[in-house]
């Protein structure tokens, strides 16, 4: 989601700042399910929020998904 705000004064891009919240997430994750937010501030003043969301899905995984997945980048890894 883009975020556009129109100023009424002259501004310095020194004073409009981001801050970024990302969530604690546990997976299964979805693509598009809210990750955090961003706040955009001119001086200290809040002027808007845009959502993060997840780009893709990441799904649960056990133990035997996490040894298959090491044992695979070892048993492919080139020399």
């Amino acid at each position: 989601e883009d975020f556009s705000y129109m100023f009424l004064e002259n501004f310095s891009d020194s004073d409009i700042r981001k801050e970024y919240t990302v969530d604690t997430m546990m997976a299964p994750v979805h693509e598009g399910d809210k990750a955090g937010t961003i706040n955009y501030y001119y001086k200290d003043r809040l002027i808007g929020s845009v959502d993060l969301m997840a780009a893709e899905t990441v799904e649960v995984m056990d133990y035997s998904d996490s040894l298959r997945k090491v044992l695979g980048v070892i048993t492919f890894k080139k020399c």
